[in-house]
């Protein structure tokens, strides 16, 4: 029912009252006179004067929505809630009378006040529909601004993606803010928990974003770190314990008349100031930081001149941000030193009143009584006090730290990989295992499933260097290099590089292509040349390396994955009963749990390739007297590579081979057995089977283990 008619007036908070001299209804002109405007019917007033009917509004027809409601995180930011202080616009303002420090008390004083006040059900505040049955303004439908979808703590201290951010500290936002817990909220909890209810928190404010007791304790050794905090102390007055800050009101001004004497001897007052060295010239204040995960943080505050040496410490228990636990240590300090001096006295009986805890002034300063003793006289003994340090409105330094950068995470791609023996000396039924994700997740937990049990297999530790095929790869020449075939190769992630000859030949590059039937072969390349964003060209190639030939398909098609096979390959944790068992493996991030989204799963059989013989080479034919005399030369998966060897190892427990004859059809009509690389396809059996002696034969020669039964064949036809 007022408003300041000038800037001036406002400086003198001189009100104007609202009239209206022409009709009487001075809630017209009521900006916030909700009840007044929902409970009446309207007037146009065309020209300045009111129309003989009212407009079609109908008195308490329909809700007042509230759909955005927000005030500033600002020193008196309620004196002008709707105004944005933002040093890109030119709009930017502060609330009137608004010193520009953060204030995160005044938001929420805000909220309370608003929420708190159309709670109400009266006809002065909230009155209720007769219309529809309802309040005019329901505190639940109140939209308040703003919560941000972008989430806290990225946002606002990620400036490098949301140049806003700077706008946050004493803008609108609610976002880690309203989970915020008012200080009188937490000691009023903190005493119902000892089953203490006599107790005023009226005089408490501030706020904190979390408090912890780690342990049984009394209510006193839980609220002293916040006393300490927040500047309060707690004093009993009658039945109840009042708490109240150290910048209270003053309670009485003492002069020589307010004081007794204390004795014949004694003079009336005593005033005196604990030496230098006595104080501290550091305090260290630690703390939780709510912005770097609740970690240990800690705060200094040094006097840069005087002569003392020592330093206090204080450990709170408490959530606060890195600019509140500065301003609190700077303060501590300048209280600590301004409460070196003590005033001890005797009152006047009319200072009855006066209770330990209450503010005194004496010669023009403040005190804080802290003990009052009744004997033959009223004896006080007071701190001084420094008002002025409580009266906040500076802003301590923000927080250099960001906060971590929420990881999203998305599922793993997985290759499973049959591979021969590489080196030699790794388990021959080894199963092996290629990922990549982006953004990798530090460590890939590979779980395998039992029914309803998950054992944890394998972690890997780095991503894989792996792609794709962008062309197609038509099969080449063996044991020479391959000059004709070149390859583009699109890489998730990684990079390639060219080689020297001679480092080709002592086994770099080493890399696997998964050809049709899912079989991978391993060759080498010399040349990786940077073509686009990951994709690289690869030529010189060395092909179906380790005995895998056979899996050299013609031609492997564009599309298939491509592995580079260095230390981000493992093995699958596989022992020899596995192979050939189907297997349900579960992977994901390692630091989340295994029902998180992030995880899949998949089934695979590993084959035991590294376990198989490799296919015989050199296949010849020859007619004999008996029939026809199949030669070969056998390799070894291991230990074959020194040139020094007269024979390779044969790698098996017993040296034995299978000869498949094969039919017109391509399927076999006879298989000899031999226990040497040679076999003879005896007349009486080429007759039964062909009825003649043809002049060519079809054969596929498998050498064979004991374990894995036959190895990859070799299949040649043979002219006799």
């Amino acid at each position: 029912n007022w408003y300041y008619r000038t800037p001036e007036d406002r400086r003198l908070q001189r009100r104007t009252g609202l009239y209206d001299d022409a009709y009487g209804k001075a809630w017209v002109f009521r900006y916030k006179d909700l009840s007044n405007w929902w409970l009446r019917p309207h007037f146009n007033r065309p020209g300045g004067v009111e129309a003989a009917q009212p407009t079609a509004w109908v008195p308490e027809s329909k809700p007042i929505r509230f759909t955005e409601a927000g005030c500033p995180a600002v020193d008196k930011g309620t004196n002008q809630p709707n105004v944005f202080n933002d040093g890109k616009s030119d709009e930017s303002a502060l609330p009137y009378f608004s010193s520009g420090a953060r204030d995160d008390l005044i938001q929420r004083a805000y909220i309370d006040a608003l929420t708190g006040y159309y709670a109400q059900r009266s006809v002065s505040a909230n009155p209720v529909s007769e219309i529809y049955d309802g309040p005019m303004v329901d505190p639940a439908e109140i939209t308040f601004w703003a919560w941000d979808a972008r989430p806290f703590p990225a946002f606002p201290y990620l400036l490098d993606v949301w140049s806003d951010g700077v706008n946050y500290e004493r803008g609108h936002w609610l976002n880690g803010r309203l989970g915020a817990v008012t200080l009188k909220a937490v000691v009023r909890a903190i005493l119902a928990r000892h089953g203490f209810d006599q107790a005023d928190v009226s005089g408490l404010s501030g706020l904190l974003d979390g408090y912890v007791i780690d342990r049984p304790m009394s209510a006193r050794d839980a609220l002293d770190p916040l006393s300490l905090a927040f500047f309060f102390d707690g004093a009993q007055s009658g039945r109840k314990i009042i708490f109240r800050h150290k910048d209270q009101p003053v309670a009485a001004s003492l002069g020589a008349d307010q004081l007794a004497e204390r004795g014949r001897e004694e003079p009336l007052y005593e005033r005196t100031r604990a030496q230098e060295t006595e104080l501290p010239g550091e305090v260290s204040v630690s703390y939780a930081d709510g912005l770097i995960d609740y970690r240990k943080a800690a705060v200094t505050a040094r006097r840069l001149s005087g002569f003392s040496r020592r330093k206090a410490t204080a450990d709170l228990p408490a959530v606060l941000s890195q600019a509140g636990a500065q301003e609190w240590a700077d303060i501590w300090l300048q209280d600590l030193w301004a409460g070196r001096e003590r005033l001890d006295a005797a009152l006047a009986p009319s200072l009855l009143a006066l209770e330990p805890g209450d503010a005194v002034t004496f010669g023009g300063e403040t005190f804080t009584l802290q003990d009052i003793s009744d004997t033959t006289a009223r004896t006080i003994s007071a701190t001084r006090l420094e008002p002025s340090l409580f009266a906040g409105g500076t802003q301590g330094p923000a927080r250099g730290a960001r906060p971590a950068r929420a990881l999203a995470l998305g599922r793993a791609d997985l290759l499973f990989l049959d591979l021969p023996l590489l080196r030699g000396d790794e388990p021959a039924h080894e199963g092996w295992l290629a990922a990549f994700a982006k953004p990798w997740p530090g460590r890939l937990a590979l779980l395998r499933l039992s029914g309803e049990a998950a054992t944890l297999a394998r972690t890997l530790n780095a991503p894989a260097t792996q792609g794709v095929l962008l062309w197609d790869l038509y099969a080449g020449p063996t044991a020479r290099l391959d000059r004709g075939n070149r390859v583009q190769v699109q890489l998730a992630g990684g990079a390639l590089e060219s080689v020297s000859e001679r480092a080709l030949l002592d086994g770099a590059n080493l890399a696997a292509v998964r050809g049709a039937g899912g079989r991978w072969e391993v060759l080498q390349f010399q040349n990786a040349e940077l073509v686009g964003p990951d994709r690289y060209e690869i030529s010189l190639l060395l092909r179906g390396q380790a005995g895998t030939e056979a899996a050299m398909a013609n031609p492997v098609a564009a599309g298939a994955p491509f592995v580079l096979l260095n230390q981000a390959v493992v093995g699958a944790g596989l022992s020899a009963s596995d192979i050939g068992r189907e297997i349900t493996w579960r992977y994901g991030p390692a630091a989340r749990d295994a029902a998180d989204d992030a995880f899949a799963e998949a089934v695979h059989t590993f084959s035991g390739t590294g376990l198989k013989p490799l296919s015989p080479v050199h296949v010849r034919g020859a007619r004999v007297a008996e029939g026809v005399a199949f030669t070969w030369v056998r390799r070894t998966r291991v230990a074959g590579d020194a040139w020094s060897q007269v024979e390779v190892p044969l790698g098996e427990d017993a040296e034995a081979y299978e000869v498949d004859i094969l039919g017109p059809d391509r399927q076999p009509v006879r298989t000899l057995a031999a226990a040497a690389p040679r076999a003879v396809y005896r007349m009486p059996e080429i007759e039964a089977d062909f009825g003649h002696l043809p002049s060519q034969f079809t054969v596929r020669v498998s050498q064979l283990s004991a374990t894995a039964g036959r190895g990859t064949p070799r299949e040649e036809t043979i002219y006799v």
